[in-house]
């Protein structure tokens, strides 16, 4: 990976799969020459955070775009430099302002404001530069010639904070607005990290497969499938959100929850999503 960056922006990659994706479609918006720090991966490595691999390798990027940027972050912050993002759903036009110099950006960037001016851009980079394996190709033709509605549950670390999980009345409601605007029979594939939960708690007449062959590891894979569903509803998820907004049928509809997330015991939605998207 080369370290040379000839004064161009920089955007820290860190998280899981979908906020390293928000997180390089931030940098297309700074331009096409940004360069991505993955040296955090490498800190995660360590024990020193919440340890989550690259995953940017498996799409059609450039590898030269990665770079491990060791650089003193007091020196970016001492000449006004180094941009930190504070609240992750809200768009910051000055970020995307023309500056001088190397600029260090962080955040998560997730506001659909960052992602339309380059959206061509992202379906072509987010494309899988391998082909998938045949379980998943048969599941992917299965899903492209049906009316197929994909399903998102996360639960997994949710379980421990109460506030953050969609409740089943949340994708009960969802499943029936989703039947209302869509001719049937529609075709749901359901996607989790607790299979075993909805198995016993997602109920519906329509057809209904249970995704259940790809490990964590492979959740780009999860994310290929549920881009090509033709409608969505989405969890309180980056992940289920990217997806989303990577499907490319124009007549798409996404279903997300109303309540994002409970913040002292209120409410709170989510401002950077699509407004052509429906809450339910």
């Amino acid at each position: 990976m080369s370290i040379k960056v000839n004064g161009r922006h920089i955007v820290r990659l860190k998280g899981g799969l979908a906020n390293q994706m928000f997180q390089y479609a931030f940098g297309q918006a700074l331009g096409q020459d940004t360069l991505y720090d993955v040296l955090w991966f490498e800190r995660a490595k360590l024990g020193k955070t919440t340890d989550r691999p690259f995953c940017l390798d498996v799409f059609n990027i450039p590898d030269t775009a990665f770079i491990k940027f060791r650089k003193p972050f007091f020196l970016l912050k001492l000449f006004g430099k180094y941009c930190k993002e504070r609240d992750n759903n809200i768009f910051h036009a000055d970020f995307l302002k023309p500056r001088h110099g190397i600029n260090y950006f962080s955040g998560y960037f997730q506001n659909e404001c960052y992602l339309n001016p380059v959206k061509d851009r992202l379906f072509e980079h987010f494309t899988l530069k391998n082909p998938v394996n045949k379980e998943n190709f048969e599941l992917l033709n299965q899903i492209r010639n049906c009316n197929s509605v994909s399903i998102h549950i996360r639960r997994g670390d949710y379980v421990q904070l109460a506030s953050h999980l969609c409740t089943i009345e949340y994708y009960n409601a969802a499943m029936k607005l989703m039947e209302s605007r869509v001719r049937a029979p529609l075709h749901y594939f359901l996607f989790s990290d607790d299979i075993e939960w909805c198995r016993n708690n997602i109920k519906t007449d329509m057809p209904l497969t249970i995704v259940n062959i790809n490990s964590a590891e492979n959740g780009y894979l999860d994310m290929e499938l549920m881009k090509n569903c033709k409608h969505s509803i989405i969890a309180n998820s980056s992940f289920s959100w990217m997806a989303a907004y990577l499907n490319r049928n124009p007549d798409k509809i996404v279903i997300y929850p109303k309540v994002w997330l409970m913040d002292n015991g209120k409410p709170t939605g989510n401002i950077g999503i699509s407004k052509e998207w429906i809450n339910a």
